[in-house]
């Protein structure tokens, strides 16, 4: 989705980062399934998209905690696993997606470098750095 952000449209014009703001990355995780998801092992050179999903965010929304909130222990080995990932990003905790709207709008990430850093891609290189 965010190298979708940095390539050209369809007919080759402005890309999207021309018209919008990429303000930051943020990344919904089920309580109940995220450590599954995890582990799960992948073909030879096929990313594991969860993992990159956390690593790559600026905030973590950890959703669905009442599934696993009985068992305080579980809830806190989940985000020990997500603080291992990405120990910078904060891990907000919810339940139904409810969430305060100010957690998720105008956090201001610098990540045009990261990305580039990162993804190793030379075909996002040219948007991000004419």
């Amino acid at each position: 989705m965010v190298q979708t952000f940095f390539t050209a449209t369809n007919n080759g014009e402005e890309a999207l980062e021309e018209m919008y703001k990429l303000d930051s990355i943020i990344t919904v995780t089920d309580a109940k399934c995220i450590l599954e998801r995890l582990d799960e092992v992948k073909p030879q050179n096929i990313d594991n998209e969860a993992e990159q999903q956390v690593c790559f965010a600026d905030k973590i929304i950890l959703n669905k905690t009442d599934l696993v909130s009985d068992n305080e222990a579980e809830l806190t080995s989940i985000e020990n696993r997500l603080r291992s990932l990405n120990p910078s990003a904060p891990i907000l905790c919810c339940q139904n997606s409810q969430i305060n709207p100010k957690e998720l709008l105008n956090i201001g990430k610098k990540i045009k470098a990261l990305l580039c850093t990162l993804f190793f891609c030379t075909s996002i290189h040219s948007f991000i750095y004419p």
